[in-house]
């Protein structure tokens, strides 16, 4: 029986579970050792057996353009998906260009957490001011509503080997204040932090205490499966050693549909209880166990268009 060995610099001990549970439950290569790197800022010192597998981050200028929120915007414009995506725009003479649109989220393009965000109002663009790096996501407002609270859910995908899987299970970010249509309160419209905490304030729900999940899901599914050609670049950058983890946020309408918001190249897998182990620590031991050849219902193809 092989083993699996991880090197990375962030969310180690929340993934060593995740190890665990690979060798515990997946059938390894022989006696070989199964390397996987995740966010390694040292040099790779790995000298590779007969029997061992390597399985690596792909090159980071390429996942750094779907984390680039301006450079999502223009593959969205270049693949057409304008429909699965809102829009985005680099100057505010080009969100003036759009009255229909009411609301406004100045975000950095790098930025990730809600960090560097506000919201404005159409009537606020004349006197906004951008930074070097900001752009403007147009604000979903007829959307969905958890207890009366605007939330955002977190999917996953595993890109290998010229392929995509979309993970059945996810949570979602439910914010801490009652929504109100139109406002550009930080609090209502972007601010989660704390979730971690208990006391009425923001919190994670995990896709199974949702009700509603079902229909949701396959609104879920169906977006993906519209995105899937904007993704030709990772899955070109992919192959057998070579594989990216992807969280993806979405914003429900009203009628159901889903937009994506943010791809996130490198997202953040330390969360709290239940997330961490009925979404989190299941997602990467099946992503493991798929590129080691053991394939999972949870695990969910999508084709390339």
């Amino acid at each position: 029986m092989g083993r699996v060995m991880l090197q990375a610099n962030r969310a180690s001990a929340l993934w060593r579970r995740a190890i665990d549970a690979v060798e515990a439950a997946t059938p390894l290569p022989g006696r070989g050792t199964v390397h996987v790197t995740y966010v390694c800022d040292a040099p790779l010192e790995i000298t590779l057996g007969p029997d061992d597998r390597l399985f690596r981050l792909i090159r980071k200028q390429v996942y750094n353009e779907y984390a680039d929120k301006g450079r999502l915007g223009d593959l969205v414009a270049e693949y057409g998906l304008d429909a699965h995506f809102p829009r985005t725009c680099k100057t505010v003479a080009e969100a003036r260009a759009h009255p229909d649109v009411g609301l406004w989220f100045v975000k950095n393009r790098h930025g990730t957490s809600g960090r560097d965000m506000r919201c404005a109002g159409a009537e606020d663009l004349a006197g906004l001011d951008l930074g070097p790096y900001d752009i403007l996501q147009e604000g979903i407002d007829d959307i969905r509503l958890i207890d009366g609270r605007k939330f955002v859910s977190r999917i996953y995908l595993l890109v290998w080997d010229d392929r995509v899987w979309l993970y059945r299970d996810g949570f979602h970010v439910v914010h801490g204040v009652p929504y109100v249509p139109g406002s550009t309160d930080y609090k209502v419209q972007i601010e989660h932090e704390g979730y971690q905490k208990k006391g009425g304030g923001p919190y994670l729900l995990p896709f199974s205490g949702d009700p509603g999940m079902a229909d949701r899901f396959a609104a879920v599914d169906h977006t993906i499966r519209g995105i899937a050609p904007c993704l030709a670049r990772l899955r070109a950058a992919s192959s057998r050693s070579d594989y990216i983890l992807l969280g993806l946020d979405l914003i429900t309408r009203s009628d159901g549909r889903m937009q994506v918001i943010e791809i996130n190249a490198i997202p953040n897998f330390v969360h709290p209880e239940p997330v961490a182990s009925e979404v989190n620590v299941p997602f990467f031991t099946k992503a493991v166990a798929r590129m080691l050849g053991v394939p999972s219902d949870d695990l969910i193809e999508i084709p390339a268009d």
